[in-house]
């Protein structure tokens, strides 16, 4: 008894000391995962990378929304860890669309402020499953490979293609005589002499806000063929970086055949938080870095498609209508494909009041270079439109407007936004942003182009792009409370510069959560692309301003802002310059200075090869023909179930997060506490 007596204590003791120091790990760690949440995102930072002036740096970090106010919501974040315990692996599920097989409704993933898709990758019995981030902003994919072995690849959350498991996949080898080089950036060369030491870069002018570069480099001893390694870089300097692939690629149920896609062996974006394998790019076949750098190919010719992956998909796979929608809530979303979502939009009524707008088209060509260079070119060969963009004629708050007006003069009396689903926020330029927050009482500039607001704000912010006014409610601008301030709210839009190719707003998903958004690809010689946008946040057939701008309840607000993650920052006690857009930018800037060519709103793709084809087919007969009243466009079937999201290896962390700490150390230090709790029971038995 005396023996045993000693054992317990002694085993008390060690489970006292094994708990408490497990107990200081995840402290530590989650104090370095404060850390790392409290810093912004990359973009707040570019108010100083380019130069503007006005006051300390705010450090921002968005905060965990908990409301959810869509009934089209796929996952709760709140419930993270049952819903990982039981989910299993059901992407192989048939959709339950009657109409018409091909049309497509898929859950959407959303982890570390990204929505993602699964995709099936190769031709195997069973396929390499991946996430993507779906970003309507850009037009590449790629894919992080398995032989990436930097740190952000070593997580094992972040799920790898392997490529040496896929029977179908080959490495792009092209002719190297064939590559586009010319640019309106300029030619560089590096290297010695001699065909197979000779590296071409060709610079991408028209990456949104991302620079991306293709470069070619012989990879053969005859020097006739060369592999082609891709580069993606952001604008705060994290880059993606391997070569471009071929494999057979299956989104929601839809199968595309030798794609082409960028094979990431070397990268330093973070991946894990987001729980994505790589990015999707769902913009025109004129802004995919991939197809500007093989234009000059037929697809026949390198044995591969380089569309970008949605044209390809619209344009052969017999879907109803060349088209993809996006529905997206605080904690998933519902992507379809050839059909509008008819949980949303039920009736012809409902599809009638759908407002649809003219995507712009961008100048192309380049009076100051040679014939033959790629300005001059790539428009004739991958038509005339860059991205998701829309003529924006007005925003404002509670429904007084403020005019807003382009960065660039040659761009017109209205400035371009873009619709993107890869930014989290909405950004403007300085003029447009400061006097849309005058609207605000007691609103202020905080530096690093950010405000803040009365965290009571209830009025509605607004777009409009030539037809209804768009609202949003005070909890889908405002970020959350500033932890040094916390009656003041910081909120977007935030201000940026406008970029040189015109886009001067950005609608990222705080503008797209509060709309049911729908991308038109177009229909070559018959149709151009649209987007059709239905309002969530008021009804759609409101024609009262008193219906269109109300307030949002206060108590709705205070609630959403007690729930919101404070913002760890102390406001600036000064006011703070707003810096004027003519210290901003020079016209001499524009990238389209010299266009010999700039389409109007409305125009419609003549037949262009099959490559560069920017919108699908011309198999579809021409439905959207008005701004509304378009009741004919196909639907999903009603009562269909959308394809499930399939274990995300992401989730597992964000389910153990509610314990504060990683599943080892939680399973660890939960057995070290039993085995205590047990030492002192024992310890009570001996005593007696």
């Amino acid at each position: 008894m005396q023996h045993r007596g000693w054992f317990a204590v002694v085993l008390s003791a060690a489970a006292v000391v094994v708990a408490a120091a497990l107990c200081v790990a995840p402290s530590t760690a989650a104090a370095a995962a404060a850390a790392s949440e409290a810093a912004a995102p990359a973009y707040f930072y570019e108010a100083g990378r380019r130069g503007l002036a006005g006051g300390a740096h705010v450090d921002l970090v968005p905060p965990r929304r908990r409301h959810n106010d869509d009934a089209h919501s796929t996952v709760s974040r709140t419930q993270d860890k049952a819903r990982w315990l039981r989910r299993q692996d059901s992407s192989g599920r048939p959709n339950a669309s009657l109409a018409n097989a091909q049309d497509k409704l898929q859950s959407l993933g959303f982890l570390g402020d990204a929505y993602n898709a699964p995709m099936n990758i190769s031709s195997e019995a069973e396929p390499q499953l991946v996430f993507v981030q779906l970003d309507t902003g850009s037009s590449d994919l790629w894919l992080v490979s398995a032989r990436c072995q930097t740190t952000v690849c070593k997580d094992s959350r972040v799920i790898k293609f392997d490529e040496t498991k896929s029977s179908s996949y080959h490495d792009l080898q092209v002719s190297s005589s064939g590559l586009n080089v010319n640019s309106s950036e300029g030619v560089q060369s590096s290297g010695g002499t001699g065909t197979n030491a000779t590296k071409m870069l060709a610079s991408i002018e028209l990456e949104k806000r991302r620079l991306s570069r293709v470069l070619a480099t012989t990879a053969t001893t005859d020097g006739n063929t060369t592999t082609v390694p891709f580069t993606v870089t952001y604008d705060d300097d994290s880059q993606a970086t391997g070569i471009l692939g071929v494999d057979n690629m299956t989104l929601a149920n839809l199968g595309a055949s030798q794609q082409i896609f960028g094979l990431v062996n070397d990268t330093n974006i973070t991946l894990s938080a987001q729980g994505i394998s790589g990015i999707l790019g769902l913009g025109f076949t004129r802004g995919s870095a991939i197809a500007r750098s093989l234009m000059n190919y037929s697809e026949a010719t390198i044995d591969g498609r380089s569309t970008p992956l949605l044209s390809t998909l619209l344009s052969s796979s017999n879907n109803s209508y060349p088209l993809f929608s996006l529905s997206f809530t605080d904690t998933g979303g519902r992507m379809t494909v050839g059909a509008v979502d008819s949980s949303i939009l039920s009736t012809d009524e409902q599809r009638g009041l759908v407002q649809w707008h003219d995507v712009e088209p961008f100048p192309s060509g380049n009076s100051a270079l040679a014939s033959n260079a790629s300005s001059n070119v790539d428009a004739a060969t991958l038509g005339q439109y860059v991205y998701w963009a829309l003529r924006l004629s007005a925003v404002g708050v509670g429904g007084q407007s403020v005019n807003p007006k382009p960065t660039y003069s040659q761009v017109g009396s209205q400035p371009l936004a873009l619709l993107d689903s890869g930014t989290q926020g909405i950004v403007g330029p300085f003029d447009a942003v400061s006097a849309l927050f005058d609207q605000i009482d007691t609103s202020r500039y905080v530096g690093d182009g950010r405000w803040a607001v009365p965290c009571t704000a209830t009025q509605r912010m607004f777009f409009s792009f030539g037809g209804r006014n768009l609202t949003l409610l005070p909890t889908d601008y405002i970020i959350g409370p500033a932890s040094g301030n916390p009656y003041l709210c910081l909120a977007w839009p935030a201000a940026v510069q406008g970029s040189t190719d015109g886009i001067d707003w950005v609608l990222g998903q705080a503008f797209l959560r509060a709309q049911y958004t729908i991308f038109s690809l177009g229909i070559e010689g018959k149709e151009s692309p649209k987007i059709g946008l239905y309002p969530l946040r008021a009804p759609a057939d409101a024609t009262s301003p008193s219906q269109i701008f109300a307030p949002q309840d206060a108590a709705s607000v205070s609630a959403f802002v007690q729930a919101a993650t404070p913002i760890a920052t102390t406001l600036p006690n000064s006011l703070i310059p707003v810096p004027t857009p003519a210290s901003l930018v020079s016209s001499n800037d524009y990238l389209f200075l010299n266009a010999t060519t700039t389409p109007s709103p409305g125009y419609v793709q003549s037949a262009i090869s099959v490559q560069g084809a920017g919108g699908a087919t011309s198999t579809f007969k021409a439905l959207i023909s008005a701004s509304s009243d378009i009741v004919d466009i196909p639907a999903i079937s009603n009562g269909s179930t959308p394809l499930p999201v399939p274990f995300n290896p992401a989730e597992r962390d964000a389910a153990w997060s509610v314990f504060g700490t990683s599943p080892s150390i939680s399973i660890i230090t939960f057995v070290s506490f039993i085995v205590l709790a047990f030492s002192s029971a024992n310890l009570v038995w001996l005593s007696r």
